[in-house]
């Protein structure tokens, strides 16, 4: 076996040889380097950490999903992106989220504002809005994948600028603020995995994670003069981070929620343990562009949540063995890697970096050029030569300044606004 490729092909560290095998780190690095070979027991632990299936009965769903564009034209979002007829919508009493308005059909909700346009719209699906928006979506013959892909083109489109397509300003337009993907493990009746087991590991510090933070939470309440337990959570991230989990007992939230006994939710709805992955921002945005497949191969929803939990949680046995019961829940699959998006270089940073760094010292040399005729950051400037990367920035910063400056004179009269106000601006 060549350990190396086969360990990045899984998304292995060398660490995560070390505990799988049980060999010492000085080892698995000359194994990994080709200097020494593996034994055939390390081999077959290796093997077996590597075939092992699941045996749970999972599905996979968006439970929650926030979109937020920037555009005042909230009725174009709904007509063509959503496909739903704008008409549908009613007027919520209030708005909501820091907007001063919202429409809503069912569920489903839409914040608008009706003048900042950084804020735009924010269109909310929670659980019940995204399984009533699935019905809308069965009707048009679209999924979840097509919706998302749809959301993204539309992104581009309000952006694109003579035909030419922005990534950065379709980026700023569009937000995906947040993506709660659900896996939900099946009732069976031969047995399901105990969370109480998850939390003890977390007591006993067999479990190590990359995420910051861990609370467990189990809530009564009274029923028929008895308290009642709802199930436990365990929440495993900060409540402001990026990303978090709350894996929890849906059988029994559900019982005390339809007021109904937990072997019937159990039999009638098949509803056991629940495994949450609440992503948000950029994190949210690129797992949503590897599941519509966006540059790349679509992935499926299931596995890019199983991927992002074998990441961020690693569960041990008493060994110190990767736990052979809590990977048989969802197998053994790829791990899936964040991949920090690069810092994009805008108009607003690099003159806020002038305003910070450099006033003062450009007054300075604008006055002493006044006053001797020569100007030494002419002459500075003279000297550079610009490359097609910089001709790219000034040319697209160019157009920004120009359009911004149209947007603002047409906003100055009415017919402006309504013009502006079709175009979706």
């Amino acid at each position: 076996m060549e350990l190396a490729k086969v360990r990045k092909s899984f998304g292995l560290s060398q660490n995560d040889i070390v505990k799988i095998t049980g060999l010492s780190k000085s080892m698995v690095s000359m194994i990994d380097k080709g200097e020494r070979q593996l034994n055939s027991e390390s081999e077959q632990l290796l093997v077996d950490y590597l075939h092992r299936k699941p045996k749970a009965d999972i599905t996979a769903m968006i439970d929650y999903l926030v979109i937020r564009v920037k555009t005042l034209n909230y009725k174009k979002f709904i007509n063509e992106v959503l496909k739903i007829p704008d008409y549908y919508f009613e007027q919520g009493q209030s708005g909501g989220n820091g907007y001063p308005f919202r429409v809503e059909y069912g569920e489903i909700k839409v914040f608008y504002h009706n003048e900042n346009i950084d804020m735009g719209a924010r269109i909310e699906f929670k659980g019940g809005a995204c399984r009533l928006f699935e019905t809308f979506l069965e009707e048009q013959n679209r999924t979840w994948q097509d919706f998302l892909k749809d959301v993204i083109d539309y992104s581009f489109e309000a952006t694109r600028i003579n035909g030419v397509d922005d990534p950065i300003e379709a980026r700023k337009f569009l937000k995906f603020k947040r993506l709660d993907i659900a896996l939900d493990e099946r009732f069976n009746e031969k047995g399901n995995y105990n969370l109480m087991d998850l939390w003890e590991k977390v007591r006993k510090g067999q479990i190590e994670m990359k995420l910051k933070g861990f609370r467990p939470e189990e809530e009564f309440k009274m029923s028929y003069g008895f308290l009642k337990s709802l199930g436990i959570s365990l929440y495993f991230g900060s409540i402001q981070g990026f990303i978090r989990f709350n894996f929890y007992e849906k059988d029994l939230e559900q019982a005390f929620r339809r007021n109904i006994p937990v072997e019937d939710v159990q039999e009638i709805f098949g509803f056991k343990n629940r495994y949450e992955i609440r992503l948000k921002d950029d994190k949210a945005f690129q797992v949503i562009e590897d599941f519509v497949g966006w540059g790349r191969t679509p992935e499926t929803l299931y596995d890019l949540g199983v991927g992002i939990i074998m990441d961020y949680l690693q569960v041990f046995d008493e060994t110190g063995r990767p736990d052979r019961s809590w990977y048989e829940v969802f197998g053994q699959g790829k791990k899936y890697k964040f991949i920090t998006q690069p810092k994009i270089e805008s108009l607003e940073k690099r003159r806020a970096w002038f305003d910070r760094q450099l006033k003062r010292n450009l007054y300075i040399e604008a006055r002493i050029s006044r006053e001797t005729g020569r100007s030494y950051v002419e002459e500075l400037i003279s000297e550079y030569d610009p490359d097609d990367e910089d001709e790219k920035i000034i040319k697209r910063d160019v157009e920004r300044i120009k359009n911004r400056d149209f947007e603002h004179e047409a906003r100055s009269t009415p017919e402006g606004q309504a013009f502006l106000k079709a175009l979706g601006k």
